[in-house]
């Protein structure tokens, strides 16, 4: 599926053709996908919140820096549909052929939009422990999910999780 990528890289084209025409500094959002390139002026990077489940036990959002740099989430917040009681992603689970079921949103961090623009939905559709371990060979790459499968909330992050979010950026700030 393209379109599980286009909002990325579309964002990472817009960043490049305001580099050529002489911006040093600019953030683009595309629905849940945002890159950024150099940080803004007298700023250590573009601060940015992680969205957080739609559900009372979620944990809450996340602070992340963005500095040449991008993020992408995905899951059933805004996209969903509700028939009989049960929810369904508009990401399709491959196995079954409908969309998945487990209430979602998997955030990924990385050095371009079409970089996490793709992951956010293969980390999606591979799940938590095959996602983690997909993105933990990947560096300047991380991922943080949150699911509820069966009505627990559950959350995971890969190790550099921290060190990618902050990007160098001092926790004071």
């Amino acid at each position: 599926d393209l379109g599980g990528v286009a909002k990325g890289y579309v964002a990472d084209e817009v960043l490049k053709a305001l580099a050529r025409n002489g911006v040093e500094s600019a953030l683009v959002a595309a629905s849940g996908d945002i890159a950024a390139s150099a940080a803004p002026p007298g700023k250590p990077g573009w601060r940015v919140m992680t969205t957080a489940l739609d559900v009372p036990d979620a944990p809450p959002e996340r602070l992340v820096w963005l500095r040449n740099s991008a993020i992408s989430t995905s899951g059933d917040t805004w996209q969903r549909v509700e028939i009989g009681g049960v929810r369904y992603s508009h990401i399709v689970d491959p196995h079954t052929g409908i969309g998945m079921t487990d209430h979602s949103l998997v955030t990924v961090l990385g050095p371009n939009g079409t970089t996490t623009d793709l992951l956010e939905t293969t980390i999606t559709v591979l799940g938590p422990e095959k996602g983690l371990k997909l993105i933990t060979g990947m560096p300047g790459t991380a991922v943080y999910i949150v699911r509820q499968p069966e009505g627990k909330v559950q959350s995971w992050e890969s190790p550099n999780w921290g060190a990618v979010a902050a990007n160098g950026v001092p926790e004071d700030r």
